[in-house]
């Protein structure tokens, strides 16, 4: 039997664990550091070992909105982002830190006009800002693909409207949602799966450029040949090589992190996947004692599983 809430718990912190092994080796170039083999500390922002950054504190926001709204409310999220990037609320530390400059100047948008969806929309900025913090919209709306994968994009459009980032969020919904519901990684890969996935997308095609990572255009290529750019397009084919070569929740992570460049996101993307695949009980204690609000994060878990069906 399928234990749904180890799943959900494990999505959730997966994100956070990978965030915390990579923002030690964010900004620095492939193989010009010690590779990652647990927590360490250092870096663009001085990270204490365990300590998570950006993507874990918004992916928090986006929790507590979906919680204290008892669903998706734009306006809500975007408040609660503003007293993130005012106050710190969700990071570990006073301030916000390690923001993006896309994030921030939709969330300065809003402040200024009220609008929820950004005015940012050209396809040159399509960072990976808005996957990195999917997993609670997610987790929400699991027991609904086609509300999990509309979602997804609408929580893009906050702070990341280009189309590419728009559909890699509705994407990696879609396959989130699939592995929630207990698919194994043979399934998830089977040309079966990707029949059913081109089928899903009919009406509403994705992007080009997701369409060829969607259809596993990663199987096959080898390190050197994956980028780990903050590039949504990038960030989404390293997590899922990463993952689809993995063996284990830390293999896939290490796997994951130690392609280096925007290290923390890559990992907190493939940090999503294989949390949910693998489940909180599959993840080494290592990754867990010292993470940061580890515990908090794991009652907003909670609180997300026992809100999906409403």
């Amino acid at each position: 039997m399928i234990n749904i809430l180890n799943k959900f718990k494990g999505c959730f912190i997966g994100l956070a664990v990978g965030d915390a092994l990579g923002a030690p080796i964010q900004f620095m170039k492939r193989d010009t550091y010690l590779h990652i083999i647990g927590y360490t500390s250092g870096g663009a922002f001085n990270s204490q070992k365990g300590e998570y950054t950006d993507d874990t504190a918004m992916a928090m926001c986006l929790a507590d909105s979906l919680i204290n709204a008892k669903g998706f409310d734009a306006k809500n999220q975007l408040d609660t982002y503003v007293r993130w990037l005012k106050d710190g609320y969700m990071s570990t530390r006073d301030e916000a830190f390690d923001i993006g400059i896309t994030i921030c100047s939709s969330i300065v948008y809003y402040m200024e006009t009220g609008k929820t969806t950004t005015h940012i929309n050209q396809e040159k900025y399509s960072g990976n800002g808005s996957l990195m913090r999917l997993a609670p919209v997610v987790l929400f709306n699991a027991d609904n693909i086609e509300n999990a994968v509309l979602y997804a994009g609408q929580s893009s459009l906050t702070t990341h409207a280009s189309p590419i980032a728009v559909d890699a969020c509705r994407y990696l919904a879609y396959f989130l949602t699939l592995i929630l519901d207990g698919a194994k990684k043979h399934e998830l890969f089977s040309d079966e799966a990707t029949q059913q996935m081109n089928r899903f997308f009919k009406n509403e095609p994705l992007h080009p450029e997701v369409a060829k990572i969607a259809n596993s255009s990663y199987v096959g290529k080898i390190r050197h040949e994956i980028k780990s750019s903050g590039y949504v397009v990038h960030t989404l084919e390293a997590a899922l090589w990463a993952f689809y070569y993995g063996e284990t929740f830390k293999d896939t992570m290490l796997t994951a992190v130690n392609l280096g460049d925007d290290a923390d996101t890559v990992g907190a993307v493939t940090g999503q996947i294989a949390g949910a695949y693998y489940g909180l009980d599959k993840i080494d204690t290592i990754f867990l004692e010292k993470l940061f609000n580890k515990k908090l994060i794991l009652e907003m878990s909670e609180k997300l599983y026992a809100q999906r069906r409403n």
